[in-house]
């Protein structure tokens, strides 16, 4: 599996907002860089340009905003929750491009894919949502297919002894 390298402009304890000077910074480091993370991102779990979206959201002064990834299966969003615990990474399964409710909302650090251990588990993690989501999709489609007719059972015509001679 990929080590996928956070710049360290997206280190927590850093404001990503626009109330300073340095804060307006940090924030166009989030998406800048944010953007380049979610392509490597992408990468590490085996889609291709144009398997997915990226798009920025800069929100108002007092947010950062969120970077995010959108494909047919997951969407990963990057922002900063204002929790005090920095960046994190919100991700879920979704059934399309166009779904933007998705499934249940999963979280993770930032800095947690700083270590290979933990960004491993949360890689595999994202696959498993991937993997789960496709098999949905597959079982929604056979079941939405016309079943064939089945072939009328073969019988054997037989006189009952009880029926009457004609």
């Amino acid at each position: 599996m990929s080590n996928i390298q956070v710049p360290d402009e997206l280190a927590g304890g850093r404001e990503f907002n626009e109330y300073s000077d340095l804060g307006s910074v940090n924030k166009g480091q989030l998406h800048g860089k944010g953007r380049a993370f979610l392509k490597n991102l992408a990468q590490a779990l085996g889609m291709q340009p144009g398997d997915y979206d990226l798009s920025s959201n800069r929100g108002g002064i007092a947010v950062s905003g969120e970077v995010t990834l959108h494909s047919d299966d997951l969407y990963v969003q990057i922002s900063d929750t204002m929790s005090g615990r920095g960046l994190q990474v919100m991700f879920r399964s979704c059934k399309s491009r166009r779904d933007y409710c998705g499934h249940q909302n999963n979280f993770a650090s930032l800095d947690s894919f700083r270590e290979p251990g933990s960004q491993s588990r949360v890689l595999k993690s994202m696959q498993t949502l991937i993997a789960t989501e496709r098999q949905r999709k597959q079982a929604a489609v056979a079941q939405a297919l016309p079943k064939a007719p089945s072939p009328a059972p073969v019988t054997t015509a037989s006189r009952s002894a009880t029926a009457p001679a004609l």
